[in-house]
This record gives structure tokens, C-alpha cells and sequence, in this order.
């Protein structure tokens, strides 16, 4: 007998791999295990009626001890109420496109969130420390529609910092969108501009600095999506001097991620992307879980789960007791471009402020706003 595991896996006009790099990411890390995989899609993420059927079936048809997945933040209450309800536990990832108002730990549902508003609040704090207290948010139409310029304001406002102003990209850029950038940023003369941007804008983005050479002129900081090394290698340069927030990337030095990166482009021929990060994670995970245990009753899997704790690419993955979510901290990552190639390396780290999201967490829920699908489904 084995643990019956169902995976929630979403898809995504601009990463099509998004399903797949999870999978692999799992299957990797649990790989020798006797865990019996069922999947189910649940589309761009946004048809919380569509995920609720998805689960159910899971439960209903394959009797599944556990469900895990990739999923977005709209109507999460909802199935949260559900898992709740039932008294069965869910394991979900997401890439944190939403601060977490009122997602108050629940005793069936664990996170492990790429964190990505946390790491616009840390780069709002990183901007002020240096220096740069008059900051440009430039996104785009797509961006925009998440809770990063929230998270950013928090990190900015909370450190003595401000907004010099919005550069927004329509979804249909106009003729002379990279001139006009320039003219605005001319004008209002920040001390820095925050990139967010992602998939095909990010390279529209990318594509705009190259033309206006804004990069040269202002120190840039960028989300995690905007500097993908594919678009680093596609637009030698620009990014000279870039800086970036995150949770994790892959050329960190730690053992364990050196060891996840290789054993992964071993596997696949590739290098592993966040999404194949989050399904390593959960996988390891669950099996560590799995392994403890000789009979799979939901409530020995939650104890199991609750007490897990391992080394992970992004450093100790364990379960906050107050929150059921992972925490890992932050590093700031600095962009060179040396020799005709870049060059990323991780310049401070800093120590994830647990405090901040059992805050969030056990404030208000707020009113819908912005986008309803999973982050990166566009």
C-alpha cells in the first residue's frame, strides 16, 4: 500500500511548461517512494467551481490521502471551506501574486508560496536602505493587475520611502511606448524604478530598454520573471547592474540546491524553473511525510506534515506552527554582465519577517480586486 496523492496542475498561455516542470519537479524528489500520483487540471486557475470538481474527484474516484498542486489566490476561502469541511488536507503551492489578507491557518491546509509579495516588500525596504527613496513602479496592463504594487507600497512606506509615480504599459503598446517611458522617467527623475513584469512582457519590457537605454541612466531593480535567464541571454547587457529580490534562484550555492539543479538537468536535459522548485518541494515533502507513517489516516499525515523539516534549495522548509506556510528567506541578487555573458550573484540575504505574514494573515479578507487567474496563467 502506498499514500494515494492528488495533484492540482494548471496551465498557462505564456508558460506551457507550467504543469509539466511541477510534475517533474515531484516525480524528482519522490522519485523510489510508494506514492500513487492522480492528476487532474484545473485551466487557467480562475474557475474556483472548476478546482472544487477537480478535488472532489480526487477524493470521490481515486480516494486520494492527500491533495497537493499548483494553484492561484482567487475564491482560495472557498475551497479552503471545503478541505476544512471535510477534514481533508490540502498541500498547495502558490507564487504568492497576493498578500495573504485573512488567510488564517487553517488545520487541514498547508502553503508553500514562492512568496513573491514578500519579496516586493523586502525590495521596497532594500530600495530605501539604498538610498533610493523616490521610486517608479513601471508594469504593465497584465502586472498590474496582481497585489506587487500593494506589497511594493508596504515595503516602501513602512521604510520612510514613496512612489515618484506609475509607468503603465498598455496591453497594446503604443507606437513610440519605449520614447514616451523615457520622456516620463525624464520628467520625474526617480532615484530608482522597480520592473515588474513577466512572460511575453517582460520581454516587451526588455525589449523597450534596449531601445531607450533607461538601464544605463537609473538604477533598475526587477521582479523574479522580468530577468529570466532566457531573456538575460536574449537581451545581452541591458540588464547591467539589475537587482533582484527573491526567495531563490538557480544558480544558488547552497548543497541542497546544487544538488536539486544537477540531479534535475540530469533528469530532464534542463535547467529547473520556480515551478519545478515548488513541485520538488512539495514532493520532498510529502514523502518525508509518507515515510514516517505506516497507516495514511489524514490526521497522522497532518502531524507528519506539521513537524517536517529538511534542507531545500531556498534553505529550511518547514511549516510555521502559527500559519501552516513555509518561510524562507530573502536574498537581494546583484545583475553583471562581464565578458559577454551575465553574471548573477547574491550580494544579502535577509531573514524572513515571520511576524508580517501571521499579521496579514489575521487581518481582514479583502474585497476582490485585480486579477482572478493563477499568476502567470495569462
Amino acid at each position: 500500500m502506498g499514500l494515494n496523492l492528488g495533484i492540482l496542475i494548471p496551465q498557462s498561455n505564456t508558460y506551457p511548461a507550467i504543469g509539466r516542470d511541477f510534475m517533474d519537479g515531484l516525480e524528482l524528489s519522490t522519485k523510489g517512494c510508494s506514492i500513487h500520483l492522480h492528476i487532474e487540471g484545473i485551466g487557467f486557475g480562475a474557475d474556483m467551481e472548476q478546482i472544487i470538481n477537480s478535488v472532489q474527484k480526487l477524493q470521490n474516484q481515486y480516494r486520494v490521502h492527500l491533495v497537493t498542486g499548483l494553484i492561484g489566490h482567487h475564491q482560495i476561502e472557498r475551497l479552503y471551506q471545503l478541505m476544512n469541511d471535510l477534514e481533508s488536507l490540502l498541500f498547495y503551492s502558490d507564487l504568492g501574486a497576493k498578500l495573504p489578507y485573512g488567510l488564517k491557518k487553517s488545520p487541514w491546509i498547508f502553503c508553500n508560496s514562492f512568496d513573491l509579495f514578500h519579496s516586493a516588500i523586502e525590495t521596497g525596504k532594500r530600495m530605501v536602505a539604498n538610498g533610493h527613496k523616490n521610486i517608479v513602479n513601471s508594469t504593465c496592463y497584465y502586472d498590474a493587475g496582481y497585489g506587487f504594487t500593494q506589497a511594493l507600497e508596504k515595503g516602501l512606506y513602512d521604510s520612510g520611502g514613496s512612489f515618484a509615480g506609475h509607468f503603465i504599459t498598455p496591453l497594446n503598446p503604443r507606437e513610440q511606448e519605449a520614447a514616451l517611458m523615457k520622456q516620463y522617467m525624464d520628467i520625474v527623475n526617480p532615484h530608482a524604478i522597480y520592473a515588474q513584469h513577466s512572460g511575453i512582457f517582460a520581454r516587451e519590457h526588455a525589449s523597450f530598454l534596449q531601445q531607450n537605454k533607461l538601464s544605463s541612466g537609473f538604477p533598475v531593480y526587477a521582479s523574479h520573471f522580468a530577468i529570466e535567464n532566457e531573456l538575460l541571454t536574449d537581451f545581452p547587457g541591458i540588464f547591467q547592474n539589475t537587482k533582484c529580490v527573491t526567495s531563490w534562484m538557480p544558480e544558488e550555492d547552497n548543497e541542497a540546491s546544487r544538488k536539486f539543479v544537477s540531479a534535475y538537468s540530469d533528469e530532464y536535459g534542463r535547467q529547473p524553473s520556480v515551478f519545478s522548485l515548488l513541485g520538488y518541494e512539495n514532493g520532498k515533502a510529502i514523502a518525508a511525510a509518507a515515510n514516517s507513517l505506516s497507516k495514511f489516516l489524514p490526521s497522522e499525515i497532518k502531524r507528519s506534515l506539521e513537524t517536517v523539516n529538511f534542507e531545500s534549495p531556498r534553505g529550511r522548509f518547514q511549516f510555521h506552527p502559527d500559519t501552516h506556510r513555509t518561510f524562507f528567506d530573502q536574498c537581494l541578487w546583484n545583475i553583471r554582465f562581464e565578458n559577454g555573458k551575465y553574471i548573477k550573484r547574491k550580494q544579502q540575504q535577509f531573514v524572513n519577517d515571520t511576524s508580517l505574514t501571521l499579521e496579514l494573515m489575521s487581518g481582514e479578507i479583502q474585497a476582490p480586486g485585480g486579477w482572478y487567474n493563477a499568476y502567470l496563467c495569462q
